[in-house]
């Protein structure tokens, strides 16, 4: 199941771990130093699996949404290994 985030606020990325815990995140306009992990972003997509919902083509419509500037999934998922973060791979537009 995945929801989308009706009110889309900028979270820290300590937020985004607390108030998400053992979910998958899809983030939007990321704010850090480059080759860092994010320090902030904005929530949009919230699911229990990885790319919920990807058949609607609402990561599509946020990846291609002009006003971010970049974009990243985040995985809380307590069934899934980040190892050294490679899963956390932020796209700048």
């Amino acid at each position: 199941m995945y929801e989308i985030l009706e009110n889309k606020q900028r979270m820290t990325r300590d937020e985004i771990r607390q108030k998400f815990d053992g979910k998958w995140i899809f983030l939007v306009d990321l704010e850090g130093e480059l080759y860092s992990p994010f320090a902030s972003a904005i929530p949009v997509v919230v699911a229990d699996s990885p790319w919920d919902g990807y058949e609607t083509g609402i990561y599509h419509e946020f990846r291609d949404n002009l006003d971010y500037n970049s974009y990243m999934h985040f995985s809380l998922l307590k069934d899934e290994w980040n190892v050294f973060g490679f899963s956390e791979v932020e796209y700048v537009k």
